[in-house]
């Protein structure tokens, strides 16, 4: 909740613009309200997609103030953000509600990124994975997904300018991805990871074994930073 519409719609196309030798895909999350306007400067860019930031679970009813599945879609969404560590901290969503989102998603054929993490109270104490596994199996229960996102977003990592170390992350994915094989096994699953991610860390995420990309918070709406991210993650 940074940018307004035009803010929003400017970085977006100056963003587009500066991809020209950009090898890999960008999904642009902007706020609601910036969603067409960003929609419209990016529509002749195949490398970037639209995204948002959240989803309800259902498809229409008395929700006021939410945003349906099929209302994303009619804006040219194509991806959607599940289960980030604010909407579960500030909005206490639920693993049952999140789950609930995901099968909002695959009825409108937005591929999720479902983020997962743990506090830094539940990775001092141990129960990190435990968390993790249980935000994991409801999430993904009874849900045939042909592919999705997964995005590792240590809470305590978020906003706080303090990124887990790429040995922490190379150990939670390897984590992630057994717990894959139980509860999403036919999915074509891209791990990436979120949680205070620069211009000086990228690099060091995207280069661990299995990782597909990275989820990035506030640096996200600079434009310089951006487009150095995007070169870093070409060199990597």
């Amino acid at each position: 909740m940074r940018l307004g519409v035009q803010d929003a719609a400017k970085l977006a196309k100056d963003v587009a613009a500066g991809l020209a030798a950009f090898g890999g895909q960008l999904i642009i999350c902007p706020s609601f309200p910036a969603l067409q306007a960003v929609r419209d400067v990016l529509k002749n860019h195949p490398r970037v997609s639209l995204g948002a930031q959240n989803i309800h679970s259902d498809d229409s009813g008395a929700y006021t103030g939410e945003v349906s599945g099929p209302m994303l879609k009619e804006v040219g969404c194509t991806h959607v953000i599940i289960g980030h560590s604010e909407r579960r901290l500030f909005f206490n969503e639920t693993n049952d509600f999140i789950r609930a989102k995901m099968k909002a998603a695959l009825r409108n054929s937005l591929l999720p990124i479902l983020c997962v993490g743990e506090t830094i109270s539940q990775r001092n104490n141990g129960s990190g994975q435990v968390i993790i596994r249980e935000q994991l199996m409801t999430a993904l229960e009874g849900i045939e997904l042909p592919s999705l996102f997964i995005a590792y977003e240590p809470v305590w990592a978020i906003g706080t300018g303090h990124a887990a170390g790429p040995d922490e992350v190379a150990e939670t994915r390897e984590f992630i991805s057994e717990v894959i094989k139980e509860c999403a096994p036919k999915s074509e699953v891209r791990l990436i990871y979120g949680g205070s991610v620069s211009v000086a860390n990228i690099a060091s995420f995207v280069r661990i074994s299995g990782m597909s990309g990275a989820l990035v918070g506030s640096a996200s709406t600079k434009l310089p930073e951006v487009l150095a991210m995007c070169h870093e993650l070409n060199s990597a």
